[in-house]
């Protein structure tokens, strides 16, 4: 019996520059990032701030209010935060509906 839960799976390479991940074609509920360079990760959830998100790093866990992820109609924007967009870094993403 199938679940109903949409999920994508994929990777970027960061810019320092804002991104729009816009390949995904529906509007996620849930999006985790994870950056293995610097072994951390970031979710996002439906009914969160725009330009927010839960970030864990080395065993710290803190809210990001600014530049971060934003859920869109079509698939999510990363901001400037440079564990989510570092120039040259590639991080991998799992977006679910």
């Amino acid at each position: 019996m199938a679940s109903g839960v949409q999920r994508f799976v994929g990777a970027y390479n960061g810019t320092g520059s804002a991104l729009s991940i816009a390949k995904i074609g529906w509007k996620p509920s849930y999006v985790r990032i994870f950056n293995t360079d610097d072994a951390s990760f970031m979710e996002h959830f439906e009914g969160m701030p725009d330009a927010s998100c839960a970030k864990q790093k080395n065993a710290s866990s803190s809210f990001v209010t600014v530049n971060a992820i934003t859920l869109t109609d079509d698939g999510f924007d990363v901001g400037t935060d440079a564990d989510l967009n570092t120039a040259g870094e590639t991080l991998h993403f799992l977006a679910l509906r």
